[in-house]
Formats: C-alpha cells, sequence, structure tokens
C-alpha cells in the first residue's frame, strides 16, 4: 500500500491518527483492487464476445456497452 496524499493522516482537531488513516488506506486499496479485477474480467468478456460473433460469422457494427453489476462501473 502507497500513501494517498487524499487521505488524511490527522484528525479533524489537527492531531495524528494513524489508524484511521491505514483503515481509510487499506479500504481505498481494495476499492482500487476490485475495480481492476473487475476492468480484467470486463476485458476478458469483451474477448469472449468479439470471438464468438467472429465465430458465428458475424462483424460487430457499434462498440459493446457494459455495466459491472457489481461496482456500477460503465464499460464503453
Amino acid at each position: 500500500m502507497t500513501h494517498d496524499p487524499n487521505i488524511p493522516r490527522r484528525n479533524a482537531e489537527g492531531y495524528p491518527d494513524p489508524t484511521a488513516h491505514a483503515a481509510l488506506s487499506k479500504a481505498e486499496w481494495e476499492r482500487l483492487a476490485a475495480l481492476d479485477e473487475a476492468d480484467a474480467r470486463c476485458n476478458l468478456l469483451i474477448r469472449a464476445l468479439k470471438a464468438l460473433i467472429d465465430l458465428a460469422g458475424f462483424d460487430l457494427l457499434a462498440r459493446i456497452e457494459l455495466r459491472d453489476r457489481k461496482t456500477g462501473r460503465r464499460y464503453t
């Protein structure tokens, strides 16, 4: 895990709060890891769809647009 400058190291009163910082950093890291995993699943799915379309003797005429149910992220 690397330090994210957007996650404060101090609490609202200005005192160092390493526990909160560590928890927020871990949560952010897990969120980004989930997005990376979703990106990989999406790429694999699109490659499979394109291969299937080709094997069936069709051409893809428009972009494939997807939304991950788990993350809500849209892929266009």
